[in-house]
């Protein structure tokens, strides 16, 4: 993005630079070659379209005519039409699902194993309540990707620390704290002479 405008300065001059010239700007990235291809007639498709480069007037469209518009697009899947209306300008209350999130919401099971990223959208989005603001779903999605990142890993998903393993049914079951009998006679003990206190306490007062 910054280096697309550090070159172009508008995104007119990325729509009307060679597909060449795009992906040398963007070569840092994982497929630059198809991303250009595809960022170009993006960018052309928009404009025919609107008769302009613009994307205001998915601002008067409901979530889903947006979604639906932008979806369209070469290369536009659920994640990134739901993250274009939900952390740009526009901030549509759009749930953003990424594969962190995705991996997160199939082990707490509330989607299928082989669910996508859209199916995974279509079943969770109207679980959440209809009151939350674009902001609001922006630090959902912050969240679940950082417990993603950290916790719920895709290789190695340390289950002991999460927050949700008490909800999780693919977490391993927590495994009780047994003391031994000395151990037990000292807490024991501890918690008379505690008491013993508060009654001695209490009847000074």
């Amino acid at each position: 993005f910054g280096a697309l405008l550090l070159r172009f300065g508008t995104w007119g001059a990325v729509r009307d630079a060679s597909v060449e010239e795009i992906q040398e700007t963007v070569s840092a990235v994982t497929f630059a070659e198809l991303k250009a291809l595809r960022l170009k007639a993006a960018l052309k498709t928009v404009t025919t379209r609107f008769g302009r480069l613009t994307l205001a007037p998915l601002g008067n469209m409901t979530v889903g005519e947006a979604l639906a518009w932008l979806e369209v697009l070469p290369g536009v899947g659920r994640k990134v039409a739901a993250a274009t209306l939900n952390f740009s300008t526009l901030r549509k209350p759009v749930l953003v699902i990424d594969s962190h999130q995705l991996r997160i919401l199939k082990r707490l099971g509330f989607v299928g194993r082989r669910a996508t990223l859209q199916q995974a959208h279509e079943q969770v989005a109207p679980l959440l309540p209809s009151s939350w603001p674009a902001a609001e779903l922006d630090e959902h999605h912050q969240l679940m990707k950082t417990l993603g990142r950290t916790t719920c890993r895709h290789d190695v998903p340390l289950c002991r620390r999460c927050p949700l393993a008490d909800l999780c049914p693919t977490a391993p079951p927590r495994r009780p704290v047994h003391h031994r009998p000395a151990e037990r006679q000292m807490r024991s003990r501890q918690s008379k002479a505690r008491a013993e206190a508060s009654i001695a306490s209490a009847a000074a007062l």
